[in-house]
C-alpha cells in the first residue's frame, strides 16, 4: 500500500497513519472502469467507500471544531474494525494485481490516486461551503450512525453483500 497522504481533510490523522495507508490506493475507480474483472469493481467500490467514509470524518472535524475529538475518535474505530481492516487488505491487494495485469506504471497509478483524492476533497469542499449548517448537521448525523454502526457505517456485508462476496471469492484474503 501506498503512505501517501494528500487529502487536507484527513491530514489530522498523520502521514505514518495506518488510516493514511487506505488512501493510497493502488488503483481506482478508473482503472477498475478499464479492468475486465467483477472483482476488481467489487474492491475499488469498497476501497472508495472506505477511503470517502474516512475523508468525511475528516472534513466534518474541520467543519465542526466543538465535535472534532469524536470524529477524529469514529475515524479511528472504523479503521480498527477488524472486517473493514481485512475488506481493505483484500480490495487492496486486488486493485494491485489488476493494476499490474493492466501494466500500469507506479507513476500512472500515483497519478490516478491524486486525481480521486482530489475530487474527494473537492466534494467535500464544497457540501461544507455551500450550506455550512446543513454539512455540520449531516456530520452529526454521521457520527451517530458510526457509534450505532448504521447507515453509511453499517457492516460493509450489510451494505455490499455482493462485493463483499466476491471479495471473498478472489483468492485475495489476507
Amino acid at each position: 500500500m501506498n503512505p501517501r497522504l494528500t487529502t487536507p481533510e484527513i491530514a489530522w490523522l498523520g502521514a505514518g497513519s495506518a488510516v493514511a495507508l487506505l488512501l493510497g490506493l493502488s488503483a481506482t475507480i478508473a482503472s477498475a472502469a478499464v479492468a475486465d474483472s467483477e472483482q476488481s469493481r467489487a474492491a475499488a467500490r469498497i476501497i472508495t467507500h472506505i477511503a470517502g467514509q474516512l475523508a468525511s470524518l475528516g472534513s466534518c472535524a474541520s467543519a465542526d471544531p466543538p465535535n472534532a475529538v469524536a470524529y477524529r475518535a469514529a475515524a479511528t474505530n472504523y479503521h480498527a474494525d477488524d472486517a473493514v481492516k481485512t475488506a481493505s487488505d483484500m480490495a487492496e491487494k486486488i486493485l494491485a494485481e489488476d493494476a499490474r495485469r493492466l501494466g500500469r506504471s507506479d507513476q500512472q497509478s500515483a497519478d490516478a490516486e491524486s486525481q480521486s483524492e482530489a475530487a474527494v476533497s473537492e466534494s467535500l469542499h464544497r457540501a461544507a461551503t455551500a450550506d455550512p449548517g446543513r454539512f455540520v448537521a449531516e456530520c452529526r448525523d454521521e457520527l451517530q450512525h458510526s457509534a450505532s454502526h448504521t447507515g453509511s457505517f453499517a457492516p460493509l456485508d450489510d451494505l455490499f453483500p455482493y462485493e463483499m462476496k466476491l471479495l471473498r471469492s478472489s483468492g485475495s484474503a489476507p
